[in-house]
């Protein structure tokens, strides 16, 4: 049996493997539209739409808020509103409190 080794292309998000008879057929999927690799949380993250439940934060990440979108604007890069009131340079989807703890920054999760 032969051994190949593939780089994952830059933007792929998995893997897609089918199986039939004696041929494997691999599909390298990109990320949806809205996703990114976020540096912060080190995973794919998701631009927030109208509704969606997620994180908002300026400058400082420590004083990051979890808050419904409720607008968003392209003007001066992307902004979004949240149910505060408050207009903010950064906005992730909310997935879980790991992922809100990774935004806030080392120093202010439990050890």
């Amino acid at each position: 049996m032969k051994k190949h080794e593939y780089v994952i292309p830059e933007g792929c998000k998995k893997i897609s493997i089918e199986a039939d008879l004696n041929n494997l057929i691999i599909t390298f999927n990109r990320a949806d539209v809205g996703e990114f690799l976020s540096p912060i949380t080190e995973e794919m993250e998701q631009m927030p739409l109208n509704g969606d439940i997620a994180i908002f934060w300026d400058e400082r990440r420590d004083q990051a808020i979890i808050a419904k979108c409720v607008d968003w604007s392209r003007e001066d890069g992307i902004h979004h509103k949240a149910s505060d009131g408050n207009w903010y340079k950064n906005a992730i989807k909310f997935r879980c409190g790991d992922q809100y703890n990774s935004v806030l920054g080392d120093e202010n999760t439990e050890k």
